[in-house]
């Protein structure tokens, strides 16, 4: 048997071994979490691990789904699960040192379908109290936005997350980019519901909206500022991936490499125990902050070139 097949076979086993609806449930109900605190893959320090042990914990909830179809809860942390995922884990592989065009390219592909898989499950959330929801949200956005309530945030957040990230990853995809006024629509609605929603998350995806377009496109370097601020304002100050972020797209489009390298240096010297909760994500973010200093001559011209 493949080690492909083992997590699905595993998944399998344990989801019969449930027996009843009720204890089905109950499974849903501890995969979807809840829980007050971090979870057990947000505080670990050792990313390689934590990327061998989520394939089987996202297949063993799609095992689960099957038998609670409309679990919200279930459904939602498919959505934040694929996601974080896809992002976090699996396109850095596109970054690395010595990886070819097409071999970018191909990981690219993959991310994409991973977060495209995402945002159907955010959208099935939606859809058991807001039958045919994407429908909905594209004829009339406000009428449908105005319908959601706080407990719908998970999935209206996460739902908007992958959605952009997807667009983010394939550039070359004029219905994904055309659809980034959608995700701003999503993501401004759940900032009118809570705007300090997981400790500025919201925030840190309209920054990355509005820091990655130009403004002819509806994005803004001033609003992103504010949003940035707004991340420390609800909790989010030991959040280093913002501070990458804005390196990255907005200090490289200003050619500012005093910036750029201030800010990557700043987040490479954090120290990731004082904020055990995020401590993965800011592990993740210190790995991309070398891989940008690594290329920063690749992303900044230099006085002769100015010159040219």
């Amino acid at each position: 048997m493949s080690l492909r097949a083992r997590p699905a076979l595993l998944a399998a086993l344990l989801v019969g071994a449930m027996g009843s609806t009720g204890c089905t449930n109950l499974m849903a109900g501890v995969l979807a979490g809840g829980g007050d605190g971090p979870s057990v893959y947000a505080t670990d320090d050792d990313p390689e691990l934590v990327r061998e042990a989520v394939p089987f914990g996202l297949k063993l909830q799609e095992q689960v789904l099957q038998k609670t179809p409309e679990h919200k809860g279930l459904l939602a942390s498919l959505a934040k699960s694929y996601t974080q995922y896809a992002y976090g884990l699996v396109y850095p592989d596109a970054e690395a040192p010595g990886v070819t065009v097409a071999q970018a390219k191909e990981i690219r592909t993959r991310v994409k379908k991973l977060l495209l898989r995402a945002r159907a499950y955010g959208f099935r959330g939606l859809d058991v109290d807001y039958p045919h929801f994407e429908e909905s949200v594209r004829k009339d956005r406000v009428a449908t936005l105005a319908k959601l309530s706080k407990d719908d945030l998970p999935l209206l957040v996460w739902t908007a997350s992958a959605w952009g990230a997807a667009a983010s990853v394939a550039k070359d995809d004029p219905m994904l980019l055309g659809d980034l006024g959608l995700v701003e629509a999503l993501m401004k609605r759940a900032q009118d519901l809570d705007s300090c929603y997981d400790k500025g998350a919201v925030h840190e995806v309209l920054m990355s909206l509005d820091v990655s377009r130009p403004e002819s496109m509806g994005g803004s370097i001033e609003r992103g500022k504010q949003h940035r601020e707004q991340i420390a304002a609800c909790g989010g100050a030991d959040k280093i991936g913002p501070l990458v972020s804005w390196a990255a797209s907005v200090s490289v489009r200003k050619q500012d490499k005093a910036e750029f390298e201030k800010l990557l240096k700043e987040a490479l010297a954090f120290d990731v125990e004082k904020a055990p909760e995020f401590k993965l994500a800011n592990i993740l973010s210190q790995r991309r902050a070398q891989r940008l200093l690594d290329k920063a001559d690749d992303l900044f011209l230099s006085d002769d070139d100015s010159a040219e």
